[in-house]
């Protein structure tokens, strides 16, 4: 396994200042891609226009909360996963700076 290196303060910055659309967009990429799933196909299986997931995946506009449902059922996530997907400020497995045990942002 390749070394993790520490975040920086301007990494840590950056980080900080992700919105939540951008937030969601990053977790679903990264769960997806860990499952090996492609746009195309986590439409398929969230029941999705992939038209439209590309729109939100692009930020153009934000995620309805059954879509984030459906997509959390298509990916598997756990319920910190999910809660940060709706907003919380728990972290997720897939973010950036996730410590397991560790709560709120």
């Amino acid at each position: 396994m390749p070394k993790v290196r520490p975040l920086t303060e301007a990494a840590r910055k950056a980080e900080a200042e992700l919105t939540q659309r951008q937030r969601v967009v990053r977790i679903i990429s990264t769960a997806a891609e860990s499952r090996g799933f492609d746009r195309q196909t986590l439409a398929k299986k969230s029941c999705m226009d992939v038209q439209a997931l590309n729109r939100r995946m692009r930020c153009e506009s934000d995620f309805r909360m059954p879509e984030l449902c459906r997509i959390s059922d298509a990916l598997g996530l756990d319920g910190q996963c999910r809660a940060a997907l709706c907003g919380a400020k728990e972290k997720c497995r897939f973010e950036t700076g996730y410590r397991a045990g560790a709560s709120g942002a």
